[in-house]
Parts: C-alpha cells; structure tokens; sequence
C-alpha cells in the first residue's frame, strides 16, 4: 500500500515479510503516460523492479525512471528482502502470495514463486472457472469473477498450497 500525495507517491508501507508488492498505474485514457521515478530505495535492501509480462527484473537505483503508458495492472510489482534498516533476517517457507481486484470482475494473483495453479471458489464454497487473460511465471490475471468474497487457492513454489480471501469489484 502507497500513500499519494498530489502526483507523488510519498511512502510505501511494507509489510516486515512482505517481499513483493504490486505496483499500479491508473491512467484517464490508454494514450495518457506516466513516468514513475524512483527515490528513498536506501531504505530498502535489494530492491528491483519486476515486470510480469516479461518476466524480467531490473534492480533500481536511486532516481531510476520507468514510463508507463495507459494504465497497468498486475504488470509491474517492487520486490525487495525487506527493510534495509531494521536488522531483521526475513525468512519464510511459504511463498508469499498476494491477490487484489483493481478493475471490476478481475483478479490479479502473484507470487514471489512459480504459481502452478489457481483456483476461485465462492464463499459457500462453490467452484467458479474465471477466464486467465494472461499468465506469467508469477502473475496470473483472471477475469469473469462474480462481484464479492472469494476464495482463491492456489499452488506455488514447491507444491505448496495457499489460500487468501479476497474482495472482488
């Protein structure tokens, strides 16, 4: 979560284990570009920029500039191993997965780990099959869910299986 102020994103809130969060654009029309530049990484330990549709990350330095036309979804997230100022190890055995509705009847998946599968069920447990619109190693965006609670269940990383609840649009 970022906190905005005018056209700035003036801080982000990390979450201690949270090693990947998602980063959006929104945007009036799919012509309009935004150019998001990058400060106060000091704060972070090994932060880069990974891009889903490419399946790339690019380690960031202070002032990196990336340009962004239209408005972007479930493409870009920041990675990091955490906060550089807190002395704390991050350590986890469950790969960390984040899952968020921005656009209405959509869902975006991600994970620090290979996603093998995910499923939606809705809250009295019935199975819905949402259209994948688009996959990467990491990110999955599924499209065609029912406004509401659901329950998204997925496998990653060596088999393991992770459930969230989420709110969709």
């Amino acid at each position: 979560m970022y906190t905005v102020a005018g056209n700035t994103a003036v801080s982000v809130n990390w979450l201690k284990d949270a090693q990947q969060i998602p980063l959006g654009v929104f945007a009036a029309t799919e012509d309009d570009e935004v150019t998001l530049t990058f400060t106060g990484l000091g704060a972070l330990r090994s932060p880069r920029l990974y891009d889903a549709e490419l399946n790339t990350e690019t380690m960031l330095s202070e002032g990196y500039q990336l340009t962004v036309k239209g408005s972007s979804h479930g493409r870009y997230f920041l990675r990091s191993l955490g906060g550089a100022l807190t002395g704390l190890t991050p350590t986890t055995t469950d790969p960390e997965l984040t899952v968020y509705s921005v656009r209405p009847g959509e869902l975006i998946v991600s994970s620090n780990a290979t996603l093998q599968s995910v499923q939606v069920f809705t809250a009295d447990g019935r199975r819905l099959s949402p259209v994948v619109q688009s996959q990467s190693n990491c990110v999955w965006r599924l499209s065609g869910v029912d406004k509401g609670v659901v329950l998204i269940k997925a496998t990653a990383g060596n088999r393991q299986q992770v459930v969230r609840k989420a709110m969709v649009k």
